[in-house]
Parts: C-alpha cells; sequence; structure tokens
C-alpha cells in the first residue's frame, strides 16, 4: 500500500513538472520576430502632443503601440512584455480622441481630436524601423 502511495506521489510530481515546463515554454518569446527600440516625440505646428495614442502598423505582422508623455514623447511597445516594433517600413496612426468619465455626472465625455485626419486610420504617414535605436521626431501640420 505505501509503495502505491509512493508511485502515485511521483505521478503527481512528474505531472507537475511536465506541466510547468509547458508552460515556461508556451511563455517562451522564442518566436518572437527581430525587435528595434523606437522612441520619439509628436509635434503638431511644432508644438509636443500630449496624450496622443499612436500605433506603427507594418506590412505583416502584429503592430505596436505607445502613447505620448506631457511632453509628447513616446516609446513603442510591442506586447505587453516587450518594448519596440517589427524592422521594416509602417504606417503610422496618431489620434488624440477619447473618452473620459466624468467624475461628478459619470458620464463619458469624447475628448476631441487635435490631430488632423490625415494622420489618423487613413493615415499615409510612413517611418522605417531600422535595425537598433530609432528616435524619431513626427512632425505633424495642422489643417
Amino acid at each position: 500500500m505505501k509503495y502505491d502511495r509512493m508511485n502515485y506521489l511521483r505521478r503527481i510530481e512528474l505531472w507537475g513538472a511536465l506541466s510547468a515546463a509547458m508552460c515556461i515554454g508556451c511563455w517562451s518569446d522564442s518566436n518572437l520576430p527581430e525587435l528595434a527600440e523606437v522612441t520619439g516625440t509628436v509635434l503638431l505646428d511644432g508644438e509636443p502632443v500630449p496624450n496622443a495614442r499612436l500605433q506603427f502598423l507594418p506590412a505583416e505582422g502584429r503592430p505596436s503601440y505607445g502613447k505620448t508623455d506631457e511632453d509628447g514623447q513616446f516609446r513603442l511597445r510591442y506586447n505587453l512584455r516587450e518594448d519596440g516594433a517589427v524592422l521594416g517600413n509602417h504606417r503610422v496612426e496618431i489620434t488624440t480622441e477619447d473618452l473620459i468619465e466624468d467624475a461628478e455626472t459619470e458620464k463619458s465625455i469624447k475628448v476631441p481630436e487635435r490631430i488632423p485626419k490625415k494622420y489618423n486610420v487613413n493615415s499615409e504617414l510612413v517611418m522605417e524601423v531600422a535595425p537598433g535605436y530609432n528616435d524619431f521626431t513626427i512632425e505633424l501640420v495642422g489643417q
């Protein structure tokens, strides 16, 4: 009886170890494409644009995203764990449109778009991400 219990416990340990190894393999970053660090500043008519959301959309693969700080500076993220963007040309979309909640009324308020439409969803702005470190100054022109 003691032998069967030991055998059972060893099987549980083995399955636990195998399950942990499989989970670690699932979380591995070995399937990531080559990424390059991307930072920069967004300017509209020469002035920094705070709270702008950016998407860098490559021809193939997952887009990268970022948000500007109060000085218009950003850093792109590829996913929740990795900074950067895939190498190559990216169509760049930039927007400041947002919904915020009014603390008093608890209603959503639409923050108006400050970026011209030509830089939003139908943007033709293209940036090339090269190997290594990329620091862009994105100069937008108002309408």
